[in-house]
């Protein structure tokens, strides 16, 4: 977030720049720096817009798999009975949830609801 206001400050401060006529009634032979100094000043807010708006759609995709992993979460929870469950049953559990048997010689069960 640090850098997203950061960034921003600096896209404001170039486009006060550029939108201030900065430079548009220069005359001096330094003029041509100064249009050079503007053309990389607008390279650069268009290389930040650019960083920011990846950033934006990683953050929504982050908030996408955060949703669904928070249903699978409710899903599981759905699932278990936790009553009367003991540490022997975790491995049964584990089993029960990947689609494998579990062997005869656990004295586990599985808490996943039928």
């Amino acid at each position: 977030m640090r850098r997203v206001a950061t960034a921003t400050a600096t896209v404001s401060a170039f486009a006060l720049l550029l939108f201030s006529g900065y430079g548009a009634t220069q005359t001096s032979p330094d003029s041509r720096e100064t249009e050079s100094q503007l053309t990389a000043l607008k390279a650069s807010i268009a290389t930040v817009r650019a960083q920011l708006e990846a950033q934006e759609e990683a953050r929504d995709d982050l908030q996408d798999t955060l949703r669904e992993t928070e249903q699978l979460i409710g899903d599981l929870d759905r699932q278990l009975s936790l009553d009367g469950g003991i540490l022997a049953d975790i491995a049964p559990t584990l089993l029960d949830m990947m689609g494998i048997a579990i062997p005869k010689a656990m004295s586990g069960r599985s808490l996943l609801l039928p």
